[in-house]
Parts: C-alpha cells; sequence; structure tokens
C-alpha cells in the first residue's frame, strides 16, 4: 500500500510537470524570459540562459519521475527545482511585486500567490518522501 502510494505521488508530480514544461516550450523562450525577469531575482543577462533551460529541466525531471527511473536522485531534483520556484513566488510577493505564476505558461495564466507556495510544498513534501523512502 506504502509503495503504491509512493508511485501515485511520483508519477503524479511527475506529470504536473511535464504539462507546465510543455507549456512554457509552447509559449516560446520569449515568454519564459520575461516570466523569469518578472520575478526580479536574477540579473537581467541570466534571464535569456535561464529560460532556455527551465522548461527542458523541468521536463527531464517529469519525464524520469512518470518512468520511475533514478527515483531517488530525481526525487530530490524535482523538490529542489520546486522549492526553487517556491522561494522565488514567495520573494516577489513578499517584495509586493504582482507577477504571473507561469507555471502553465499562457494555457492558464494566474498570479502567484501564497496559495501557489502550499501547492508546491505538498509536492515538494510528496518528493522528499518518495526520495528518502526509494521511491
Amino acid at each position: 500500500m506504502e509503495q503504491a502510494i509512493l508511485t501515485v505521488a511520483r508519477v503524479a508530480v511527475g506529470l504536473v510537470l511535464l504539462v507546465a514544461a510543455a507549456a512554457k516550450i509552447m509559449a516560446g523562450p520569449r515568454y519564459v524570459r520575461e516570466l523569469v525577469g518578472a520575478y526580479r531575482i536574477l540579473p537581467g543577462w541570466a534571464a535569456r540562459p535561464v529560460a532556455r533551460v527551465l522548461p527542458w529541466l523541468e521536463a527531464a525531471v517529469g519525464v524520469l519521475l512518470v518512468a520511475g527511473l533514478f527515483t531517488v536522485v530525481v526525487a530530490a531534483a524535482g523538490a529542489a527545482l520546486l522549492t526553487s520556484f517556491s522561494l522565488a513566488v514567495a520573494l516577489a510577493l513578499r517584495r509586493g511585486l504582482t507577477v504571473p505564476c507561469g507555471c502553465f505558461g499562457r494555457s492558464r495564466p494566474a498570479q502567484a500567490s501564497w496559495h501557489l507556495v502550499g501547492r508546491n510544498a505538498v509536492m515538494v513534501l510528496a518528493l522528499a518522501v518518495v526520495s528518502l523512502q526509494g521511491g
């Protein structure tokens, strides 16, 4: 039973990451670059390379989670990725910025919110358990 729950959690988070990555890829690098820049965390020169890599990193982690490959390491990487997203959102909210969530590209526009941070925290917790339990 416990293994089944871990598998469902791993696959569910993997699918969320895959859908989010696909939406960003379809929106294009300019959209992702503007999204990254809106958070005002990275220096301007860093937005372009981050925007080019981010959707593909998200997709790779999603694919590997769904496939169940390298689960311990990939679940930890997914937790780190989602934590970084959450920290970016929390920092933007704390600074009073109104920024787009960007989670699902243009297909599902929404503003960054504390609800988003909470949702990500649930996924981080799930991936942390998957990583620690091996699976």
